[in-house]
């Protein structure tokens, strides 16, 4: 499965973090917020907030023996778009425990306002190795 799938997997069927994410939008929407990738264009404003996105950022071969790899390391980048820190706040700690329970464990994190859409925006970094 590619790592993207199994952390996207993972984020979609939590259901605290889908809760959590429909009580912050005020609403449920027919399709969480949650994307693979790339945005849809129709999302890539406040009012749809928040928004997940998904990105591979390594993925490699690991543990090899007899010239055979037996596993994939794979590192990917889970980017969360809020209106408010105190949202992130209530989000990362879901996001965390679904990726942990999926195999991943995050090392790396980032928050700033992003500059276009001036989303409050976190930026959360995630390793995993699975066996092949």
């Amino acid at each position: 499965m590619l790592p993207i799938k199994r952390a996207y997997d993972a984020l979609v069927l939590d259901d605290a973090l889908n809760e959590s994410i429909n009580n912050i939008r005020g609403k449920t929407l027919e399709e969480q917020t949650i994307y693979m990738l790339a945005l849809p264009e129709n999302f890539q404003n406040k009012k749809n907030a928040p928004v997940i996105r998904i990105e591979s950022v390594n993925n490699y071969s690991s543990f090899y023996f007899d010239d055979k790899a037996n596993a994939e390391s794979a590192e990917i980048q889970i980017s969360t778009m809020t209106n408010s820190i105190q949202h992130l706040e209530i989000l990362i700690p879901l996001i965390d425990e679904a990726m942990r329970l999926s195999g991943f464990e995050q090392y790396a994190d980032d928050t700033y306002i992003e500059p276009d859409f001036k989303f409050n925006y976190n930026a959360r970094q995630y390793k995993g190795v699975f066996k092949k």
